[in-house]
């Protein structure tokens, strides 16, 4: 199967948003602290705002990078970095549809990124990974990442 990287388009925004909202169910399906469906449904809402946030964002910023990822012409993931303080390289989001996973797009679309990081001067990179989310922490771990500092998060009221 022929897989292609590429830089998103404005015209991909429906197809982005549909995988954006697949990463999201995931995350809210898999994180150990359910938040019940009302909180559910409100993480769904804003996640579909920003996804055209995003893709705008990436169109017309030199610190953004929008990449989606198509097997056999079909979007099956994508990948968003960015470019923040001027020197340090973020990324934000990899994520692959799970029956895609074993084709490598994951590493095909962190190859791309790192590439675009390396371009712009940037010297290292950060990311995060739920700490229930073993697979992701895994594969970067393999990508060569090691872990580096612990975040802490606190919902408000």
């Amino acid at each position: 199967m022929e897989i292609e990287i590429r830089k998103a388009e404005k015209a991909d925004e429906e197809e982005f948003a549909r995988l954006c909202l697949e990463l999201t169910a995931y995350n809210l399906e898999k994180r150990p602290d359910p938040l019940g469906p009302e909180a559910t449904e409100e993480r769904i809402k804003k996640r579909k705002k920003t996804t055209s946030t995003l893709l705008s964002r990436a169109g017309t910023k030199e610190n953004s990078l929008v990449l989606l990822a198509l097997a056999g012409g079909k979007p099956v993931g994508y990948a968003t970095a960015f470019i923040f303080e001027g020197s340090r390289g973020y990324v934000d989001e990899i994520f692959v549809l799970e029956k895609y996973r074993a084709l490598e797009i994951g590493k095909k679309l962190l190859d791309r990124v790192e590439a675009w990081f390396k371009s712009g001067g940037i010297e290292h990179i950060i990311l995060n990974v739920f700490l229930w989310n073993r697979g992701a922490a895994d594969f970067y771990r393999r990508e060569g990442f090691k872990e580096y500092y612990i975040c802490y998060k606190k919902e408000l009221d």
